[in-house]
């Protein structure tokens, strides 16, 4: 995972040929801390064609059985999304409103 982040800027065919391991990473893990990587990986991936996949597993990840998954996404992967594309504002604020909302008390 290190290796592609730190390598995505520069050569932004890597994020895109690995973005289906990081996708079944953050679903088909059994390991809260394997999904919440895959997916704070995918969210520190600043390449604007990768947006919207980041994006889905977010917001699979907000409502992540794992409280874990959850602060990663509310802590980490929502104010890169926002860094990467200021476009994506209204459906950050939305995703922080309903987790901040759920009945969960961990977040």
């Amino acid at each position: 995972y290190i290796w592609i982040v730190s390598h995505a800027e520069s050569r932004k065919e890597l994020p895109l040929l690995s973005v289906n391991s990081f996708q079944k990473d953050s679903v088909d893990s059994r390991s809260a801390l394997v999904r919440a990587a895959s997916i704070r990986s995918m969210a520190a991936i600043r390449v604007l064609e990768m947006i919207q996949v980041v994006m889905a597993a977010v917001n699979q990840a907000a409502v992540d059985s794992s409280a874990y998954v959850r602060k990663s996404v509310a802590a980490v992967c929502l104010p890169q999304v926002f860094v990467t594309d200021v476009d994506q504002f209204p459906l950050v604020r939305n995703l922080l409103i309903k987790m901040m909302a759920t009945d969960g008390s961990e977040l």
